[in-house]
């Protein structure tokens, strides 16, 4: 190897030139000095990750990054495509990003004035102030190394960056994070999945404290866990006093940054007299509280819609009432707010309560007080119970939250402060799907299948949305998601004259069984598979396992055979029952007329699978898919 080296060196040295690389950056950007310990598994090397950041006040802090990262294949290619968010108070100051080959050499160099800078997109707002800068860094070949340095000021702020020291398939030669505060101002700051310390030195007025790692191998990726940086090495830091956009604050505890968080909900004047009397007019035939959020949660699900639009400290800040009340439209904070006033008019309390939405982000720690939330919800407690709206949906129930928000923590934002309070854990009897088709099947194996569908919860969430596709990408939908056997024509529609969660899908089929052989017809159990859970074995499991929802389905299937055609043999009932889930599967002759009727069902009582129980979830699920997916046989003429 160190022959090798030396002829690469010799080769640049003669075929360069020049004196601009010495031995030492080459061995510093070459993927030939990467130890193989470091190359196993991964598909980038860190040769350097540093990043130093220089807190000067409750408002104004410099971070400063270095990263050195060779691309061992194109599976690393996204390092190749350079972006970095800004806004008013967050601007990239300086930037220099440059390309080396293999050998170490370099080979294209980029500034600041090279980046294309176009407005964020975050595919949800309407309009915000943020911008993105983006680079392309074409590579001919791999491994190729990137060397990028910028350096951000930030003139307003609620936290600090977390640092991620490693992710999947990237392994780690030299780690620095460092962070300088003065000693009025302090910070916390909590580490996950590492043992590292920092180490802490102490001046006359500030605190310096600087995490560094050296040489660690890949880690490896595990699907369907939490998709966040905690669920691998990685620091979070916290300021014990912030400012933003003229606004001061403090995250020591909940409660605190409660306080800061509560008077931007204030609205001294919501609505006009006049509006105030509609919105009591609404209600007042209702004595009973949980009657009157009911009538005013579907009042303004009727007339308001969801639209983001993110400016200065709007992102925290709801618009004023009287704007959503006058068009008719507001982001999650904005139709929170008011919901509340609306509530507050016919003298019903409630309260926003901010939370990091999304099934897979797992929920903040209550004993670490950071910022991590994305979303805003209504809190309504009650003198038995609480009601939780999520004001966003235009279809969701009162107390139906969904996967969205269900099974974590919410800060609801008191008079007196923050409080942290648990939402409504997931039930799989919330999310029900049951099915009920027959299928007419001629002797030249064409058929008609209507399927009859009622669902709740999340499932209904997806219908609903499905029957506002277009055709073909509703085709999409049905044959892509919900795996039905794709139809040469079909009609789908929702029964709204037998409530909201009610469908139908009408399917046409030239060949409706899957394959023959001689005079036997090979049938699917179903037109779709009832167990969408591809869940393979591992036994070097370390993170949990989650799905979005538990569940509850039932499907039944009668199948319609014409004259002459007979099953051959019908399977044994077969049931599976475990503390994850229950699955049952039985295949029974029509009472009346020439046809089979497939009875199944399958409920997911957990969603969240701790990853020492893997396996038997594993070895459940594969049972699940050997069973259910094992064909009819039906003999012809």
């Amino acid at each position: 190897m160190k022959k090798m080296i030396a002829a690469a060196f010799l080769f640049v040295a003669t075929a360069t030139g020049t004196s601009a690389q010495t031995p030492a950056d080459l061995v510093r950007y070459s993927a030939l000095t990467i130890p193989d310990s470091l190359k196993k598994g991964a598909d980038a090397v860190f040769r350097l990750d540093e990043e130093s950041i220089e807190v000067f006040s409750p408002s104004r802090y410099n971070l400063t990054s270095h990263q050195i990262i060779t691309l061992l294949n194109k599976d690393a290619a996204g390092f190749l495509h350079q972006s970095y968010w800004f806004d008013k108070f967050n601007k990239i100051d300086d930037i220099e990003v440059k390309l080396f080959n293999s050998l170490g050499m370099e080979i294209k160099k980029f500034k600041k004035k090279d980046f294309e800078t176009s407005a964020y997109n975050d595919y949800m707002s309407l309009h915000t102030d943020d911008k993105m800068m983006r680079l392309y860094v074409p590579s001919a070949d791999y491994p190729c190394t990137i060397e990028v340095i910028y350096t951000k000021k930030v003139t307003g702020y609620i936290g600090l960056p977390a640092s991620v020291i490693q992710s999947p398939n990237r392994s780690v030669e030299n780690y620095i994070y460092q962070i300088k505060v003065p000693k009025d101002l302090d910070i916390h700051f909590k580490t996950g999945n590492t043992q590292l310390k920092p180490e802490v030195t102490k001046t006359a007025d500030a605190i310096l404290y600087q995490w560094k790692a050296q040489n660690l191998k890949a880690i490896r990726s595990e699907r369907g866990s939490w998709n966040s940086y905690v669920n691998y090495p990685h620091i979070q830091i916290a300021p014990a006093k912030f400012e933003y956009d003229g606004t001061k604050g403090s995250s020591n505890t909940w409660k605190e940054f409660g306080q800061w968080a509560w008077p931007l909900y204030d609205d001294p004047a919501p609505f006009t007299a006049t509006r105030l009397n509609e919105i009591k007019n609404l209600v007042a035939s209702v004595t009973d509280p949980r009657e009157k959020i009911k009538i005013l949660y579907r009042h303004l699900q009727k007339n308001n819609r969801y639209v983001s639009i993110q400016l200065g400290i709007g992102g925290f800040k709801p618009f004023a009432v009287s704007f959503v009340d006058d068009k008719k439209y507001g982001d999650c904070k904005a139709l929170t707010n008011y919901m509340r006033y609306m509530l507050k008019a016919v003298d019903i309390n409630s309260w926003p309560a901010l939370i990091n939405a999304e099934y897979n982000n797992p929920p903040v720690d209550p004993n670490f007080t950071a910022n991590r939330f994305n979303h805003v919800i209504l809190c309504v407690p009650l003198q038995q119970d609480t009601v939780w709206l999520e004001c966003t949906s235009n279809t969701r129930d009162m107390n139906d939250l969904g996967s969205f928000t269900e099974n974590r923590y919410a800060l609801l934002l008191l008079p007196e402060g923050g409080k942290l309070v648990a939402t409504p854990k997931s039930k799989s009897s919330q999310n029900k799907l049951i099915t009920s088709s027959e299928i007419k099947v001629n002797k030249e194996g064409e058929a008609e299948m209507t399927a009859n569908i009622t669902c709740s919860g999340n499932f209904y969430e997806h219908f609903h949305y499905a029957q506002q596709l277009e055709r073909e990408e509703l085709k999409r939908f049905l044959v892509q998601y919900l795996e039905y056997k794709s139809p040469e024509d079909f009609k789908f529609e929702e029964l709204s004259a037998t409530g909201n969660k009610n469908f139908r899908i009408n399917f046409t089929y030239d060949q409706v069984y899957d394959f023959k052989a001689g005079n036997k017809f090979f049938f699917r159990p179903r037109m779709y598979n009832i167990c969408d859970e591809d869940i393979k074995p591992d036994s070097n499991r370390t993170k949990d396992f989650i799905f979005e929802f538990p569940y509850e389905k039932t499907d039944t299937t009668v199948y319609l055979l014409p004259d002459g055609f007979t099953v051959e043999g019908l399977p044994p009932v077969k049931e599976l029952d475990t503390q994850y889930g229950y699955y049952r599967k039985e295949v029974i002759r029509n009472a009346t007329g020439n046809g089979i009727t497939i009875i199944s069902q399958l409920n997911l009582k957990k969603h969240i699978i701790p990853a020492k129980e893997y396996r038997a979830l594993a070895d459940f699920f594969q049972s699940v898919n050997k069973t259910d997916g094992a064909r009819l046989v039906i003999i012809g003429e």
